[in-house]
């Protein structure tokens, strides 16, 4: 055999081979990949497919999308946009020409209530003044500024929205929101249940074509074969909140967790506004949210998980001490009550700012400055932004690259000892007509650094206080009286009715013709039990806008607390006349036929009421109560367990229940809601007088004994429980004390 020169590869030099040709296999299948990914991706933009995050939000869904803006032609032939009609209960009056000019420069201010103008309108918001400002500092260029800013929209609205304006090249989006992103009840659990690792790919293809495409392709096919089934949170297309669909703060309660996950979605949208607003390339800006600390106290506080009736007593005999000593201006003695209150309960929202409030006439202001953050923090109902929230909206600015103006800063350094109060704020968020020129002015600047905005010699502050007086001549008194009926409205909502009945007679002097402000007074006129006066400004409302639906309704509600059904029922029928939808109008008619002793009639209503909204715990609560007046007990307990299902803190749900099963002979589970009825509220002496009979019932007569007499220390003139309790004294063999009773008993029956 003949000698061969090569030489035999070694198996570790064959194994680095091998190892070598897979890595570059590998390497060229990822090329190959990468590239194939690029062209469908640039192939799937050239048909107009945009990443499925700039259209939907994997948190929440909405049951329609109305547009903001329609479109019409004027007398020149120029097509303009122009605000919906149907939007004009949430958004200001706004047009623009559809075909942009080459010179324009437009610019879309989003947000809520505050961008909107409130409590005025369009024409004090810092976009009102910036539609003024920018033409005198830079004339070389035509500004357009359109208030796209939503009353009570949250961020996610907002991000709904911007798809629709990104159709009407928009250069630039100015967007302050924060404040109302507790307003509209949603939950999170599938986002929950999702690991973070599986969220975060989620969000990555969310932000290609491809996935958008292979989407739509699954989704088509689904609905094809009736396999859809969509688990996100579905919200109504326009605003349904809390405010409106509740008697007040009491709808809210303390959560954690859903705290969290709110924040979380906040810190989404506001990077989904950035990724929406550059697929038109468009540029943001940032406004960091601002609150009144100073002089707004929290709307709703709530004691800690665990708080029990231990904590409870020691608590409110230290808060009640607290409030005495104030009231005597022993400052440092209630600084000393409130902290021992904090060492029972460091989450009462009331305490912070009781707390801050001191410290500050102490002259300590900047632990009163930490007291009120905590205050604002711990609120129950939070209608103020958050702490977290300035930190988030810089934390997202800065991760973007994107333009911020942080008013909440500007806001403390214009504020006595950087604790911002009414000087900067009208309410608890919106800023006063100076603080939104303030807002005007850092945008201004922004953009003057970004280099958009190239300030002309004539700029300087003789121009400045000439639109600052151009801007003020528009306002009027009417202007005024209608921005106090706003405030008024928050504060009547917040159950602060003092407050919100002064504000709406003054809304009431100013603006005479103003309905809505002659409504609220009569609303808060009614809370202080003055009906005949209340009815009187009803009456103002309905005769200048006969067609106000809440105000026959309210009228209607006042009417029959005065016994007068036949003219109450009159005017819930006008109120729907005029809007057939409203459930709580059918749950008010069923209440007045019933007091008519028309139940099967009332019963109509309250079906009506819980067909419009099957979750009504008022209307299956009262036709509950007018089937236990027929004797259809069964029926009765089925509707009381579903108000109370929905709203298991109904106290008089819990009372009516208790009264049924005790017919029913469930003594047992009737003196349970009794008492669930009193730990909702110690102060119902119903509940306790009921709770009494119940237990006398029971063999439980000493202890009957002692809720008679709290329902009397609550109401002294309760003749039937004068009379209960005398039945009971008798069974424990004091008499002398029995017969007092059963004399106040008859004389309170004469009384009547």
């Amino acid at each position: 055999m003949k000698r061969t020169n090569k030489k035999t590869k070694k198996p570790k030099e064959k194994a680095a081979n091998i190892k070598l040709s897979v890595l570059k296999k590998i390497l060229f299948s990822i090329v190959v990949f990468c590239v194939f990914f690029v062209l469908l991706e640039v192939m799937l933009a050239l048909l107009g497919i945009q990443p499925v995050l700039y259209e939907e939000d994997p948190y929440v869904g909405f049951s329609s999308n109305i547009a903001l803006f329609t479109e019409t032609t004027r007398p020149d032939s120029n097509k303009i946009m122009v605000t919906a009609r149907n939007k004009l209960k949430f958004f200001n009056t706004q047009q623009f020409v559809k075909a942009k000019s080459a010179d324009t420069y437009r610019i879309f201010c989003m947000g809520g209530s505050t961008t909107f103008g409130r409590p005025y309108k369009d024409t004090t918001s810092f976009c009102g003044w910036l539609r003024l400002i920018l033409p005198k500092a830079d004339p070389s260029r035509k500004w357009e500024v359109i208030n796209a800013g939503g009353i009570s929209y949250a961020s996610y609205r907002v991000a709904m929205l911007m798809e629709e304006l990104n159709r009407y090249e928009p250069d630039l989006y100015i967007i302050y929101s924060g404040q109302n992103e507790f307003l509209e009840q949603r939950t999170y659990e599938q986002i929950i249940r999702m690991p973070r690792e599986l969220r975060r790919l989620g969000a990555i293809l969310n932000r290609t074509r491809t996935h958008t495409a292979v989407k739509r392709t699954i989704d088509i096919t689904r609905r094809r074969f009736g396999q859809v089934k969509d688990e996100s949170v579905i919200l109504p297309g326009e605003v349904e909140t809390i405010l409106e669909n509740s008697i007040g703060p009491e709808s809210y309660h303390r959560d954690d967790e859903l705290k969290k996950q709110i924040l979380q979605h906040y810190r989404f949208n506001l990077i989904r506004c950035v990724d929406i607003a550059k697929s038109a390339g468009a540029k943001v800006i940032f406004i960091t949210p601002a609150s009144n600390l100073r002089d707004c106290a929290p709307f709703k506080s709530e004691h800690r998980d665990g708080f029990n009736d231990t904590d409870d007593k020691r608590w409110q005999e230290v808060f009640e001490y607290a409030k005495k000593t104030l009231a005597v201006g022993k400052l440092n003695e209630v600084l000393a009550a409130v902290e021992k209150a904090m060492a029972i309960d460091e989450q009462y929202a009331q305490l912070h700012y009781l707390r801050g409030s001191v410290l500050w006439e102490l002259g300590r202001y900047s632990e009163a400055k930490s007291s009120f953050w905590r205050a604002l923090d711990e609120d129950i109902c939070p209608l103020r932004a958050l702490s977290a929230m300035r930190s988030i909206v810089l934390e997202v600015a800065a991760k973007k690259e994107t333009a911020v103006v942080d008013y909440a800063a500007i806001v403390e350094q214009l504020s006595k000892h950087s604790a911002p109060g009414e000087e900067m704020f009208i309410d608890h968020v919106h800023p006063t007509i100076e603080g939104h020129r303030q807002v005007a002015l850092a945008i201004l600047e922004t953009m003057t650094k970004q280099g958009v905005v190239k300030p002309a010699q004539t700029w300087d502050e003789a121009a400045l206080q000439q639109v600052t007086e151009e801007l003020k001549s528009r306002l009027d008194t009417k202007s005024h009286g209608e921005a106090l009926r706003n405030v008024a409205q928050v504060f009547k909502w917040a159950g602060r009715t003092e407050e919100a009945r002064k504000l709406s007679l003054q809304a009431t002097k100013m603006a005479p013709s103003d309905a809505e402000a002659h409504f609220i007074l009569g609303a808060t006129t009614a809370e202080t039990g003055n009906i005949d006066e209340s009815v009187k400004h009803y009456l103002k409302a309905l005769e200048i806008e006969p067609n106000y639906h809440d105000a026959h309704h309210n009228l209607g509600i006042a009417l029959a607390k005065q016994g007068k059904f036949d003219e109450a029922i009159s005017h819930y029928h006008r109120a729907l006349k005029i809007d057939p939808s409203k459930a709580p109008v059918y749950n008010s008619l069923g209440i007045a036929l019933h007091s008519k002793g028309r139940y099967n009639k009332a019963i109509k209503q309250y079906r009506q009421a819980f067909r419009l909204r099957p979750k009504f715990p008022y209307a299956h609560c009262n036709l509950a109560n007018t089937l236990a007046m027929l004797g259809k007990f069964d029926d009765a307990i089925d509707h009381y367990r579903q108000a109370l299902k929905v709203k298991p803190d109904y106290t008089k749900a819990h009372l009516n229940f208790g009264g049924v099963l005790e017919i029913k002979g469930n003594l047992d589970e009737a003196i349970s809601h009794y008492r669930k009825a009193l730990d909702i509220n110690p102060n119902y002496a119903k509940a306790h007088n009921n709770l009494g009979n119940a237990l006398v019932k029971a063999g439980k007569i000493d202890e009957a004994i002692s809720h008679y007499r709290q329902a009397l220390k609550i109401e002294p003139d309760f003749s039937n429980a004068h009379f209960n309790l005398s039945e009971a004294l008798k069974m424990t063999g004091r008499d002398k004390e029995a017969l007092e009773h059963l004399k106040l008993y008859e004389q309170g029956r004469r009384r009547k």
